[in-house]
């Protein structure tokens, strides 16, 4: 099933790899907020950000967004890495791989 989406995406008529020549590599990134456990609409989202970005050879980010110290549940990025990695959604920056820009890790 994986294949044929990605399939689909590299021969996708909006998005090919001529944009590449005007904006370089494709940069994809997945934002969830630590307020909770990962749900199945912001898996979902993680897994169209993975396929996109690997059809056009590009990077997945996984930038934590824990702005929301007040309703931070504790223990919810473990978990949530935990989940994406047994999904197979490995992030070429993150956490805990790093990256070229700096801390994947937003607090206020």
């Amino acid at each position: 099933m994986f294949t044929r989406v990605l399939t689909h995406l590299r021969q996708s008529k909006l998005f090919n790899a001529n944009c590449l020549r005007f904006y370089g590599t494709i940069r994809v990134r997945f934002a969830p907020s630590p307020t909770g456990f990962l749900h199945l609409g912001g898996l979902r989202t993680a897994l169209y950000n993975y396929l996109f970005c690997k059809a056009q050879n590009g990077l997945f980010i996984l930038r934590v967004e824990d702005t929301d110290q007040s309703r931070l549940v504790p223990g919810a990025t473990e978990k949530l890495l935990q989940i994406l990695d047994w999904c197979g959604l490995k992030p070429d920056e993150g956490p805990v791989v790093g990256g070229d820009y700096g801390d994947r890790k937003s607090v206020v």
